[in-house]
């Protein structure tokens, strides 16, 4: 926000006084000459604080981001599964998704951390905000004018590799009660450095290689056989 009132502020200093030197040199036509450079100065002001606003709105994605910045993916082991029991099921948008258009597989990995997870203020990661997007895919821009990606994989379930066998695996809002209160008794929040993960993934038919996303960060490589 300081950022932003200081173009402001500069951008209304700098006209007044162009208005004002125009003026004195060139009287009545220094105004008509003021007035497009307001406009001039109104359009390149809104493209600024837009570029700002932009990077105020992407900078805490990516700081999240930055504890998997460069990690490394194991694959263990991917097999064919025949996909959850329920065959159609509404998404967060309220939209049918009919499930049995996907291949079902069995995905296990481990996930390393790189280097960069020592730099961040997040020293955990959340296994449930990751994605798999296509090995080609973009980080998101955030640009209105650039259509997202059309979703090639959907991690159905997650589960997490402890004490000798996966279970499945909680985020903190899985453990908000009625009164909106966090209880602790089981909760481990977020993961710290590397883990084993077993996902169960739909991919859609012709797509062979995938990537890992977390908020703006890219990594692995995953070979559908």
């Amino acid at each position: 926000m300081g950022k932003i009132l200081f173009i402001l502020a500069v951008l209304v200093l700098l006209v007044m006084v162009v208005t004002v030197a125009l003026l004195k040199m060139l009287g009545a036509k220094g105004l008509v000459l003021a007035f497009i450079l307001v406009l001039i100065a109104i359009w390149g002001g809104i493209k600024v604080i837009g570029k700002v606003f932009k990077a105020l709105l992407v900078s805490p994605f990516k700081a999240k981001g930055q504890v998997l910045r460069d990690a490394t993916v194991k694959v263990n082991a991917i097999t064919s599964t025949g996909g959850p029991a329920v065959r159609v099921e509404d998404d967060d948008e309220g939209c049918q998704r009919d499930f049995s258009t996907l291949n079902w597989y069995s995905l296990d990995v481990t996930i390393t951390p790189g280097e960069a997870c020592d730099r961040t203020p997040f020293q955990s990661w959340d296994a449930d905000e990751l994605a798999l997007v296509a090995f080609d895919a973009q980080p998101v821009a955030f640009d209105d004018d650039k259509e997202d990606d059309c979703e090639v994989c959907l991690i159905y379930l997650t589960e997490i590799w402890l004490q000798g066998d996966f279970r499945l695996y909680e985020s903190m809002e899985d453990f908000i009660d009625e009164e909106n209160e966090l209880n602790t008794d089981e909760l481990v929040v977020g993961i710290a450095g590397t883990e084993r993960l077993r996902m169960m993934i739909g991919v859609k038919p012709g797509d062979r290689r995938l990537k890992f996303e977390y908020h703006l960060e890219h990594f692995g490589d995953i070979r559908i056989p």
